[in-house]
């Protein structure tokens, strides 16, 4: 693998923290925290939000997937960005399996008619909202313990666990969809955490989230 670019660190606070020093990723014990507080909540907060940190997703990217962006034959699945127009096709064998799952649960209550994959519960025609999803995490946060987080929070947190394992700032920029290597650089903390590094290192090799 090669070495990662480096990282200027800026003056002032570091990178991928908040004005209050707070960090914005959620470290790997929290990650495992919340996705264990998802499973007991139910199968739609655990795919949503196991979805949205693999695939680096914006809430507004999350809510309005559609079940015709699920290729069967090649286990991918069609993101378009919501904030340039860049669509990208991601591979997503890990939680396919937890994706077929919730097909199952979600035939039972929604119309065949409605195309979101993550339907809003009122509303026979349209997706869960931003809102919504929001919402989710934070109940889901809260069961878990966490605090001070948001669903947004979520992305950074990939973009920090790649840079952890050793991911270049090119390959980080290219799976959140930025254009720019700057854009993603804003999203990692630049203070060295080997503890951290080594659990996603770890993570990394026995694919986290596979069952």
């Amino acid at each position: 693998m090669p070495n990662p670019e480096p990282i200027k660190r800026p003056r002032g606070r570091p990178i991928g923290t908040t004005k209050g020093g707070m960090t914005h990723a959620l470290t790997p014990a929290q990650q495992d925290l919340l996705f264990r507080a998802a499973r007991a909540r139910g199968i739609r907060e655990e795919f949503l939000l196991k979805l949205t940190y693999a695939l680096a997703l914006r809430a507004k990217e999350a809510v309005e997937l559609k079940l015709d962006d699920f290729d069967d034959q090649t286990k991918e699945v069609l993101i378009r960005g919501c904030k340039d127009g860049a669509h990208r096709h991601y591979q997503l064998p890990d939680l396919w399996s937890l994706y077929e799952r919730w097909l199952k649960v979600r035939a039972k209550t929604t119309s065949e008619a409605n195309p979101w994959l993550f339907p809003h519960r009122d509303r026979a025609d349209d997706h869960l909202t931003r809102e919504g999803a929001k919402s989710l995490f934070y109940t889901v946060a809260k069961k878990a313990g966490i605090k001070g987080h948001s669903i947004h929070d979520l992305r950074h947190s990939v973009a920090q666990d790649m840079a952890n394992a050793g991911d270049p700032q090119v390959v980080i920029a290219a799976h959140l969809r930025h254009k720019s290597v700057d854009s993603s650089a804003r999203y990692v903390d630049t203070r060295d955490n080997q503890s951290h590094q080594a659990i996603m290192i770890e993570r990394r090799a026995r694919r986290w989230g596979r069952r």
